[in-house]
C-alpha cells in the first residue's frame, strides 16, 4: 500500500484530491482539521482519518480474502474478527471492526465511516473471495453518505442474489429538496416573532400569558433546537456542525431569533411593570 497515510501533508503530496462539505444540497470544497492539529476530537487516529486510494484499498480488501502475508496476522485470526461476534441488531452481527450481515445461509462483511468532507464503504463477499470499496471525496450527511453505502451493497446483493435497494434518477434532488424545505419553513417560523416583534410591543399584554409565552416560544423551544441531535442521534453541537453544517446554519438562525426576541420581550415586559408600578 504506497498510496496511504495518516499524515495529510504526505499525501497532499502525493496529489490527495479535496475534500467537500455539504449546504443545502450544494457541495464546497472544505479543507477540515486533520486530528493531529485538534484538541477535541469526535474522531481520532486511527478510528478514523486513515488517508488511502481505492487501489490500495483493494489490496487491503485482497490481503483479508487471501492467505497472503500471515507474518501481519494469520489467516485464522483473520477470520477471528468476522467470526468472534456480538449481536447489534437483527441479522447485524459486529465483530473487531467488521460488521457482519447475514441471510439464507450468506454473509456479507462491512466497514464505512465519514469524515466531515470523505465518505467510504467497504464489503467482503467471502464466498465469492471478492471485496467491493467505494471512496467519495465528500460528506453529505443526511441523503449522499447513504448513497455511498448503497452503491457497493447493491453490487454485492447482485453477486449473491439478494434484492436490491434501487435508487430512482432523482432520488438525490428529490431527497435534498424535501429536507431543505423543512430548514426554510423552520427558519420562517422562528423568524415569525422577529417580524411581529413591534406589534407584540405596542399590545397591552397580560403578563402571566406573555410569561408562558415566553418560555415556550422563547426558551424551550430553542434550547430543544440546539440539543435534538444530541438527544436523538448522540451527536454533540459541534459535530452537527462539523459534519452538517446547513443545519447548524438552520439551528444558529433559528435560536438567534428566538432567544433574541424573548429577550427583547422580556426587557419590554419589566419596563412596562416598573411604568406600571410609577403610577
Amino acid at each position: 500500500m504506497d498510496h496511504s497515510y495518516v499524515d495529510i501533508e504526505k499525501a497532499k503530496q502525493d496529489n490527495m484530491i479535496k475534500g467537500s462539505r455539504n449546504y443545502f444540497g450544494f457541495y464546497v470544497h472544505q479543507k477540515m482539521p486533520y486530528p493531529g492539529d485538534m484538541t477535541s476530537d469526535w474522531m481520532t487516529l486511527s478510528s478514523a482519518y486513515i488517508i488511502s486510494s481505492a487501489n490500495d484499498m483493494g489490496k487491503y480488501l485482497q490481503w483479508y480474502i487471501s492467505d497472503s502475508h500471515p507474518e501481519i496476522l494469520s489467516k485464522e485470526n483473520r477470520q477471528r474478527m468476522f467470526s468472534e461476534t456480538v449481536n447489534a441488531a437483527d441479522n447485524y452481527k459486529y465483530g473487531f471492526g467488521w460488521g457482519v450481515v447475514s441471510s439464507e445461509g450468506r454473509e456479507l462483511y462491512l466497514h464505512g465511516g465519514n469524515v466531515e468532507n470523505y465518505t467510504t464503504y467497504m464489503i467482503i463477499v467471502p464466498e465469492k473471495k471478492i471485496g467491493i470499496i467505494a471512496l467519495t471525496n465528500s460528506c453529505d450527511f443526511f441523503v449522499a453518505d447513504g448513497y455511498t453505502v448503497s452503491i457497493p451493497m447493491n453490487t454485492a446483493y447482485e453477486i449473491i442474489n439478494w434484492d436490491t435497494n434501487d435508487i430512482s434518477e432523482n432520488d438525490y434532488m428529490y431527497k435534498h429538496l424535501m429536507y431543505d424545505l423543512i430548514k426554510l419553513i423552520l427558519t420562517a417560523a422562528c423568524s415569525l416573532p422577529v417580524w411581529r416583534y413591534k406589534k407584540w410591543r405596542n399590545k397591552n399584554n397580560n403578563k402571566i400569558l406573555s410569561g408562558i409565552f415566553i418560555a415556550v416560544i422563547h426558551i424551550i423551544v430553542p434550547t430543544l433546537l440546539l440539543t435534538v441531535f444530541s438527544i436523538t442521534m448522540d451527536r454533540p453541537l459541534f459535530v452537527v456542525r462539523r459534519f452538517a453544517p446547513d443545519v447548524f446554519i438552520t439551528q444558529c438562525i433559528c435560536t438567534v431569533c428566538l432567544y433574541g426576541t424573548g429577550l427583547l420581550k422580556i426587557i419590554n415586559l419589566i419596563k412596562k411593570n416598573k411604568e406600571l408600578k410609577a403610577k
